[in-house]
C-alpha cells in the first residue's frame, strides 16, 4: 500500500472465524516449536494478522467518527470491536510464556513484551462478555452525544458549533448558549444516567471476575502501572493541591482584575481576555499549511513525517456538524506503518492545541513503528504515551506567529497557564472516579454533588451559581467523555504534563540535547516500562516527591512575567 490516499482505502470486515483459526494455529506452533525460530515466525505471523484485522476496525472507526450519522458505519464498528474483543488470544499469550524458549523471546524482543502478555492474561482472561456490552454502551453514548442538536437564537447548533459561543466576548452568550447545550442534555438525562450506571457496574464486575479486589487496581494494571498504583497517584493528587493549586487561584485573581470584575464565574473561567481569546487566523485548510511550516522548521524528522501524512491523507480536522464534539485522537494504522489524525475545528484556540497535540502523538506513533517490531511496543503505557503529544504543544511555542498572528504572546500565556488549569482538572477528575466507583449505587445528583464538592477541593473561590441548576441536574457528569469513555484515563494527562513541562523549559536551554531526548523517546514507544522511559528521556517520574514544585516552577515564572508586564502596560496607560 506504498502510494494509497486514505480517501481510497476499501473497508471490507474481516472473516473473524477465519482469524481465529490462525490464532489457533500459532499456538500449536509455539507449543509444538523444536527451535526458536518456529516461536518466532508463530509471534511475528500473528503481529502481522492483528495488523490486519486492527486496520479494518481503524477504517471503520474513523469513517465512523467522520460522519456519526452513517449507520453502516456505526453499525460496523461496534460489531467489529465485539469481534476482537471475543477473539481468543490467551491461550497463545500463555504457550509464549510457557515457551522453553522463552529467553530468547525476552533476548530478541525485550522483557517488557512478556509483562504486557503477562497483563493481557491477567485483564482479559474472564469477563469477555461484560467488555462487550461495556462497547456497546459507550458506543451509545457517543452516537447520543454526536446527534445532539441545540437550538439557540433561532438557530440549530451541533454541539461543536454551539462550543464556540461558550468563548464569546458577550457574557450573556456565554451563558444562554450553555443553558441551551444542557437544556437539550438533560431533556435526555435518564438514558444518559442509565448509561453511566451501567458502565460503573459492569466495568466493577469486569474487574471482579478477573481476580482484582477494586476497578481501580484493574485499571492500573490495564494502563501499565507496574510497581506504582493508588498510593503514588494519590500522593500525586497531594502535590498538586500543595504545589500547584495555590499558584492556579492567583492566576485566576489576576483574570478577574484583567476582565474587570471583583470574582470569575463559571461563564468567566474560559475568557482570558477582555477582547476576546486568540483565535487562529485561518480555517482547517491554513492550519495545515502552516503546521507544514512548522514541522519543517522543527526537524528533518518531522518534515518527512508530515509529509508522509498529506501525500497519504492521514489527517481529517475539517470542521463538521456530523463529527463528534469535543474530539481529537491519533490512531495507528499498523497494516501500513502510519498514523491518522482526525480533529473537528470550530474556529477556537482549542484547533491548534488539539492539533499539535494530536500529531505528538503520531509522531510518537511514526518513529515507533519504524523502529520496533512488534506492535505491542508501538505505543506507550499511557502515563508515557500522553508525553510525546503534550511536548509537542510546548515545542510549538516559537511556531505561534504562523497560527495566532499578532496573538502569539497572548497563545502563549493563555496555552501555558490552561496547562496548568488542567493538571488540577485531571487530578481532581482522578480522585472522583475513585469516588464513583466505590460508591456505584449513587444518583446522577449524588454524583453530580459530589463533583461540584471536589472541584473546590483545587479551587476554593470556585462559584458555579450562575448554571447551579443544571449542572445539579447532572448535566456536567453527562457532558464529561473522560467518565464514559475513557475511565481512569484522564491521570494520564496530569502526569504526562509535569513531564511535557520539563521539555518545554530544556528546549528553550539546549534544543539540540532535548530533541534527541524526545526521539529517544519517541522511537521507544511501549519497548520498557513507565520509569525506564523516562530514565532514556532524562526525566523524572511525577509522582516522585517535589517534581510538581520543580517541574512547574519555569512555567510559573513565564507566567508572571507576562502578568507583571500587563501591569507595566496597564499602568502607563492610565
Amino acid at each position: 500500500m506504498d502510494n494509497f490516499k486514505f480517501s481510497d482505502v476499501t473497508y471490507e470486515r474481516p472473516d473473524f472465524i477465519e482469524v481465529q483459526k490462525k490464532i489457533d494455529t500459532y499456538v500449536k506452533r509455539v507449543e509444538s516449536a523444536k527451535v526458536y525460530a518456529e516461536v518466532r515466525s508463530a509471534i511475528l505471523d500473528n503481529d502481522n494478522l492483528y495488523a490486519d484485522y486492527c486496520f479494518a476496525y481503524e477504517v471503520a472507526m474513523i469513517r465512523n467518527f467522520q460522519d456519526c450519522t452513517n449507520e453502516f458505519y456505526a453499525k460496523e464498528v461496534q460489531e467489529v470491536a465485539e469481534k476482537i474483543i471475543l477473539l481468543d488470544t490467551t491461550q497463545l499469550f500463555q504457550a509464549i510464556l510457557s515457551s522453553e524458549f522463552k529467553h530468547n523471546i525476552e533476548e530478541e524482543f525485550g522483557k517488557e513484551y512478556l509483562e504486557i502478555l503477562k497483563s493481557k492474561l491477567k485483564l482479559q482472561s474472564k469477563g469477555k462478555e461484560l467488555m462487550v456490552q461495556e462497547q456497546e454502551l459507550v458506543v451509545r453514548y457517543q452516537q447520543l452525544k454526536a446527534n445532539l442538536k441545540i437550538e439557540y437564537e433561532g438557530q440549530i447548533y451541533s454541539e461543536a458549533e454551539i462550543n464556540k459561543l461558550h468563548e464569546s466576548k458577550d457574557k450573556e452568550v456565554r451563558k444562554a448558549s450553555r443553558i441551551a447545550k444542557y437544556k437539550v442534555i438533560l431533556k435526555q438525562k435518564d438514558e444518559f444516567e442509565d448509561i453511566l450506571n451501567k458502565l460503573i457496574h459492569i466495568r466493577n464486575e469486569i474487574a471482579k471476575v478477573n481476580g482484582y479486589e477494586s476497578y481501580l487496581d484493574y485499571m492500573n494494571e490495564e494502563k501499565g502501572r507496574r510497581g506504582y498504583g493508588e498510593a503514588e497517584l494519590n500522593a500525586f493528587c497531594e502535590q498538586v493541591k500543595k504545589d500547584l493549586a495555590p499558584f492556579t487561584e492567583e492566576l485566576r485573581k489576576a483574570q478577574a482584575r484583567r476582565l474587570g470584575v471583583d470574582k470569575l464565574s463559571i461563564t468567566d473561567y474560559c475568557i482570558i481576555f477582555p477582547d476576546g481569546n486568540p483565535e487562529p487566523i485561518g480555517d482547517d485548510a491554513y492550519l495545515l499549511n502552516a503546521a507544514r511550516e512548522m514541522y519543517k522548521g522543527l526537524s528533518k524528522e518531522t518534515e518527512e513525517f508530515y509529509n508522509l501524512m498529506v501525500e497519504h491523507e492521514l489527517m481529517d480536522v475539517k470542521a463538521s456538524p456530523n463529527k463528534i464534539s469535543n474530539m481529537g485522537f491519533a490512531l495507528d494504522l499498523e497494516k501500513v506503518k502510519l498514523p491518522y489524525v482526525f480533529g473537528n475545528c470550530n474556529g477556537t484556540i482549542y484547533d491548534v492545541v488539539v492539533f499539535t497535540h494530536e500529531l505528538g502523538h503520531a509522531f510518537q506513533g511514526y518513529l515507533s513503528m519504524k523502529e520496533q517490531a512488534l506492535s505491542e511496543y508501538y505505543t506507550a503505557v499511557n502515563d508515557v504515551a500522553e508525553i510525546p503529544s503534550k511536548a509537542m504543544e510546548q515545542f510549538a511555542y516559537p511556531y505561534a506567529e504562523k497560527f495566532f498572528g499578532e496573538d502569539a504572546d497572548k497563545f502563549r500565556f493563555l496555552h501555558l497557564q490552561q496547562a496548568l488549569f488542567e493538571i488540577c482538572d485531571y487530578t481532581q477528575i482522578n480522585e472522583y472516579e475513585s469516588w464513583i466507583y466505590n460508591n456505584p449505587d449513587s444518583s446522577l445528583h449524588e454524583k453530580a454533588m459530589k463533583y461540584e464538592e471536589m472541584e473546590r477541593l483545587y479551587d476554593s473561590s470556585y462559584d458555579n451559581s450562575e448554571l447551579i441548576e443544571y449542572i445539579e441536574a447532572g448535566g456536567k457528569i453527562i457532558n464529561n467523555m473522560a467518565l464514559y469513555m475513557f475511565p481512569k484515563y484522564v491521570i494520564s494527562y496530569a502526569l504526562s504534563a509535569m513531564c511535557a513541562l520539563q521539555f518545554g523549559k530544556r528546549i528553550v536551554e539546549d534544543k539540540e540535547s532535548t530533541w534527541n531526548d524526545y526521539m529517544k523517546l519517541c522511537s521507544a514507544g511501549g519497548s520498557k516500562s513507565y520509569p525506564e522511559l523516562l530514565k532514556l528521556a532524562n526525566l523524572n517520574p511525577a509522582y516522585e516527591a517535589g517534581t510538581v514544585a520543580s517541574a512547574t516552577k519555569h512555567a510559573k515564572k513565564m507566567l508572571l512575567d507576562y502578568i507583571e508586564k500587563e501591569k507595566i502596560t496597564d499602568a502607563l496607560i492610565k
